[in-house]
């Protein structure tokens, strides 16, 4: 997997988004594109590669536990392509892209909750196509699993959708119990 910063595709997604509403009211909005015009890197800034450099590192101290209790939870290999990139944003809101295979997860903050938007998003490029919103966004509750994932934020979903907050516990209890994706797929659906 590649980490990346890139102040064009930051920009860019942020642009569309912001048009969408996806940042709140006008005036966070406005913040934010300040912020974005106002504090930007210069190439080759030895803070920056230093940041995307520890980012990567406590990625890889939990990657291949991650893969493994994923492989185990979807009951097939689960391999992150060589080409996935996870551009690493300023913002708090991370968008993804299954069919050009990159995501966003938060340059600084909390590095365990970094990692917990990267096992999010990963969860996103493994599970099967074609599940309700609710329920696709649902599954990354198996990441409470702190000690199992050796990750220590939580993944709480989005609480507006009540759907999706009525599957996750249905979801985390019985993956607690040992049930494969494809098992709790079948008793919820």
């Amino acid at each position: 997997m590649i980490f990346k910063y890139d102040p064009e595709k930051e920009l860019d997604i942020f642009n569309r988004m912001a048009k969408d509403g996806k940042f709140g009211p006008e005036k966070t909005t406005q913040l934010w594109a300040k912020e974005f015009g106002q504090v930007k890197f210069e190439d080759n800034c030895a803070f920056l590669g230093n940041q995307i450099g520890l980012c990567e590192e406590n990625w890889k101290e939990v990657e291949a536990n991650f893969l493994s209790k994923l492989s185990k939870f979807f009951e097939k290999d689960c391999d992150i392509p060589e080409d996935m990139t996870c551009y690493l944003v300023r913002y708090t809101t991370f968008p993804y892209s299954i069919n050009y295979n990159w995501f966003n997860a938060p340059l600084f903050g909390n590095p365990s909750e970094r990692n917990r938007v990267i096992m999010h998003e990963l969860i996103h490029f493994f599970t099967p196509e074609g599940l309700s919103r609710p329920l696709k966004e649902a599954v990354p509750v198996i990441l409470n699993d702190h000690e199992g994932f050796n990750m220590y934020a939580a993944d709480r979903g989005h609480q507006n959708d009540s759907e999706e907050m009525r599957l996750r516990p249905i979801i985390f209890d019985k993956y607690k119990t040992g049930e494969t994706y494809t098992q709790i797929l079948k008793s919820i659906v």
